[in-house]
């Protein structure tokens, strides 16, 4: 069955979605078998109009996203247990967080957070670092979590555009490639500002790049253009990471406001190699 979701969070099928898909689908920004690896400045726009949407109006009452479910993925984030980083970055962190998590069994000095809605978050009502303060349950010498309210460092933009001269020793990368605009751009940010032996937490959706042509002349998402092959995603890791932790897990997907079908998504936890 044929499925449009549109930036404004509408669902069309069947019939309905057909037309709309005649007109607009995301077939044009397929490179070969890796799939949707780049698009352009008005695509991206699209989705990022859908999820300002998905959590300023729709999930405007919503305490969280999918942040306790990545934590299990992640095995609690146990391989992380008693490590210190000077500093931490979460790329695309939402209004939520998921570093507040990984802040629970390690020691972050300094905290930044960086997505292209980050100053229109701050207004969602549970958002985690209102005032450019964090709860964090932080472990302390007596080994009892406390809940620690942390400065942290807001930065509106896209990772693409980031600019900066320091190096992180931590780095979050959760669930965010389906939502940017070119993935080596990404790919080569992180690996800009990834000090020497920097932690990479990663996670995305594998998706089979061979099949993605008949995906995408029945479906269109506005808030998930990008659609990597697992290759993809599996030769950066491998090429400049040292792995901690890697799992995958298999998700039950639905025809809806965000996703469809079951999928598998990797969760990565790596060091980053020497040059």
């Amino acid at each position: 069955m044929s499925i449009y979701i549109g930036s404004n969070r509408t669902v069309l099928e069947g019939e309905d979605a057909r037309k709309k898909l005649e007109q607009d689908n995301d077939l044009k920004w397929l490179t070969g078998k890796a799939g949707v690896l780049q698009i352009d400045q008005a695509r991206w726009q699209k989705a990022q109009e859908f999820e300002l949407k998905t959590w300023m109006v729709d999930g405007r009452w919503t305490h969280e996203d999918n942040n306790n479910f990545h934590k299990k993925a992640f095995g609690d984030y146990e391989v992380l247990r008693g490590m210190s980083f000077k500093n931490g970055i979460e790329l695309g962190c939402g209004p939520f967080t998921n570093l507040r998590h990984v802040g629970g069994v390690t020691k972050v000095g300094e905290i930044y957070l960086l997505d292209p809605l980050i100053k229109k978050y701050l207004k969602h009502p549970f958002c985690r670092y209102k005032g450019g303060q964090m709860w964090i349950w932080e472990r302390l010498v007596t080994n009892v979590n406390w809940p620690r309210r942390k400065s942290v460092q807001v930065i509106e933009g896209s990772i693409e555009d980031f600019q900066t001269e320091k190096k992180f020793d931590l780095i979050l990368l959760i669930n965010v490639l389906e939502h940017c605009q070119n993935v080596e751009a990404v790919w080569q940010k992180v690996l800009d500002i990834a000090a020497p032996g920097a932690v990479l937490v990663f996670a995305d959706k594998y998706y089979d790049g061979v099949h993605l042509t008949e995906v995408l002349k029945d479906r269109y998402d506005a808030g998930h253009p990008i659609k990597v092959d697992q290759s993809v995603i599996d030769d950066f890791l491998a090429k400049h990471w040292e792995v901690l932790y890697r799992q995958v897990v298999e998700k039950k997907g639905r025809a809806g406001r965000t996703s469809w079908d079951d999928y598998k998504a990797v969760y990565y936890i790596g060091r980053k190699k020497d040059d």
